[in-house]
């Protein structure tokens, strides 16, 4: 098996060479039309081989891609969920290309460490939230002519239309973060309602205490066998 997988890694390798190969041959052969092109009228035969190369050019370069990207899959699969020094790399290049290093700010200078670039953005954000902007243009209601805004939209939850509502989920999906999907509502909603409704009246008379809770969660780490 050793020597098998040997074998098909050598000729998935050698196969990847010949792919770059032929495409770095054809990519000379274009060059070497479009620079004859510039000296003269190119014969019908010469523009349909350029048309044809150009053409195998763009089929090579995604079945290039594909095998950069398979090949960096399988490494992943090999590698990438053990603590070894690829995962190490991995993780330290999310870290780089998701890092900051500075922040602009409006009169021209740099921020550059950490309290610096956060008072930056608080700054930022707290100009742009609450802020009131003056408006050149605003809209005639009158001339619109939307329809009247139906009485009952401002009336409680009733059970009969949040079970409609609950029937129109996909089964598969959840709807919040705690994970219960649609088919677990739709199963259990003769044990669940009136959790459910309360939970619709909390929300309704803005009895909703600390709500940062919805969004709580716990991470656990599992070792693996």
């Amino acid at each position: 098996m050793y020597g098998l997988d040997n074998t098909v890694r050598r000729e998935y390798i050698c196969g990847g060479y010949h792919i770059l190969q032929h495409k770095t041959t054809v990519q000379e052969i274009i060059l070497r039309l479009d620079q004859a092109q510039e000296a003269r009228v190119l014969s019908e035969e010469e523009a349909r081989l350029l048309k044809d190369l150009k053409v195998r050019v763009l089929g090579l370069a995604a079945i290039e891609r594909a095998r950069s990207r398979q090949t960096s899959r399988l490494t992943w699969l090999k590698h990438g969920d053990a603590c070894t020094k690829f995962f190490h790399l991995r993780m330290s290049a999310r870290k780089r290309r998701n890092f900051i290093p500075a922040l602009r700010r409006r009169d021209g200078t740099f921020a550059w460490n950490h309290d610096e670039k956060e008072k930056e953005a608080f700054d930022h954000y707290k100009t742009l939230l609450g802020t009131k902007v003056s408006r050149a243009r605003s809209l005639n209601w009158d001339v619109l002519q939307l329809p009247e805004i139906e009485e009952g939209l401002d009336d409680p939850f009733t059970e009969e239309e949040i079970k409609k509502a609950i029937s129109c989920l996909p089964p598969d999906k959840a709807p919040g973060p705690d994970g219960f999907t649609g088919a677990f509502y739709k199963s259990c909603w003769h044990i669940i309602k009136a959790e459910v409704l309360d939970a619709f009246n909390c929300l309704y008379f803005l009895n909703t205490g600390p709500v940062e809770r919805m969004k709580s969660a716990i991470i656990t780490l599992i070792p693996k066998k």
